[in-house]
């Protein structure tokens, strides 16, 4: 009979009374190949190891083990439960997959597998360790500042490793440019307050390996829209001095003094808290000089104007 180059169990030469050295020798003799085949040894080639992820991202357990027809059951538990048999994506398989919530951080897991003829046996456990999502603990806010000043814009969030980015732009209507002024790329953003700056808005985007943005900040400029000017005025004349700014919410407090060299005065004119100081242009104010302090009543913010001086003829 011709077997050609097949393997052969001692039980096929069984059947021609040839078993165990016989059978061997009946290969040998007849010129073909006998391997004797053996049963496959049920064993773990390849252990779930820890793995550590974000919060909302996929965690990946896997066991390799060798066997004939080989079934899978991953089991897991927290600090406080006892074992359970899991019910997650892939858990009849050799790779379990678990959503990261946080609530999960810590658990373990081991996967039992079992060969053919019934025997089983463990795989090591594995911890899953979840980072938690990048959020934003402090958000930047609005600002009232003088012109001149230069203000700040900050954020701060969970992660230390996190990169930053500033945004700008003129209104809710304009586009977001990136930001190239001081620490556009740190957590704290040095805007120079100038009254064009009025009404802009930041924003920042911090990135690990997800992206949060954080809220709107807008910066409010407090300037003076309207300088006191220099008046020439005749004698026994009224001059008025005018101070506007850009806040609908706002005191005057007037001041003066008889010249460069001596020190101001709070007035005590009848409109000496209003927006036009009313002066009566006596001989004896000439040269006189007058200034407005300014309050934002929202926020405390005082602005002074430019002194004017006024001249008698």
């Amino acid at each position: 009979m011709d077997f050609g180059w097949k393997e052969y169990k001692n039980e096929d030469f069984a059947l021609y009374g040839k078993s165990g050295t016989c059978a061997q020798e009946y290969a040998d003799s007849n010129g073909f190949v006998f391997n004797e085949i053996q049963e496959s040894t049920l064993e773990i080639t390849s252990q779930p190891v820890n793995v550590t992820v974000t919060e909302g991202e996929t965690a990946k357990f896997s066991v390799a083990a060798s066997g004939s027809d080989l079934k899978y059951q991953w089991y897991w538990k927290s600090a406080t439960s006892d074992w359970a048999a899991s019910t997650g994506t892939g858990y009849n398989t050799n790779t379990l997959s678990v959503s990261a919530e946080m609530k999960r951080n810590g658990y373990q897991y081991y996967c039992k597998v079992t060969d053919a003829s019934g025997k089983s046996i463990n795989s090591t456990t594995a911890k899953l360790n979840i980072k938690e999502a990048l959020k934003i603990l402090k958000n930047p806010a609005d600002v009232t500042a003088v012109e001149g000043d230069t203000v700040k814009f900050s954020i701060s969030t969970n992660d230390q490793t996190a990169t930053y980015q500033w945004y700008w732009r003129s209104d809710e209507k304009d586009t977001w440019k990136v930001s190239s002024l001081s620490g556009n790329n740190t957590s704290t953003l040095n805007v120079p307050v100038t009254a064009a700056r009025n009404g802009y808005q930041d924003r920042c985007v911090a990135k690990t390996n997800k992206t949060v943005t954080s809220q709107v900040a807008t910066l409010k400029t407090l300037y003076v829209a309207v300088e006191p000017q220099n008046i020439t005025a005749k004698l026994d004349s009224i001059a008025n001095f005018i101070a506007i700014v850009n806040s609908s919410n706002a005191s005057y407090q007037w001041y003066w003094r008889s010249n460069s060299s001596s020190d101001w005065a709070e007035s005590t004119m009848f409109d000496c808290k209003t927006p036009v100081l009313k002066v009566f242009a006596a001989a004896s104010r000439n040269g006189y000089q007058y200034r407005c302090v300014i309050t934002d009543v929202a926020t405390g913010k005082k602005i002074t104007t430019k002194e004017a001086t006024l001249k008698v003829i």
